[in-house]
C-alpha cells in the first residue's frame, strides 16, 4: 500500500509537487529517526502529520540537497 498523503497535503501548500514515492519514503525515514531521538531523550513523540508540519523547511532543504 502506498504511504499516507500527508506529506503531499503539507508540501502542495509550498507549490511544490513531493507527491512522489521517493519524497513521501523520505520523509517517512526522518521521521523514524526523529521518534528515535525524541525517544532517546525522553521527549513526547509527534504524529507523522505533526512532524511533517513543524519540520517543513528542513525536510523541503534536506531532500533537495539529498538529490543533487
Amino acid at each position: 500500500p502506498k504511504p499516507s498523503s500527508a506529506a503531499s497535503d503539507v508540501y502542495k501548500r509550498q507549490e511544490v509537487d513531493y507527491d512522489d514515492e521517493e519524497f513521501v519514503n523520505f520523509t517517512h525515514r526522518k521521521f523514524h529517526d526523529n521518534c528515535a531521538e525524541r525517544e532517546a531523550y525522553g521527549e513526547g513523540l509527534y504524529s507523522y502529520e505533526e512532524y511533517l508540519e513543524k519540520n517543513r523547511n528542513f525536510l523541503l532543504e534536506a531532500f533537495k540537497h539529498k538529490r543533487k
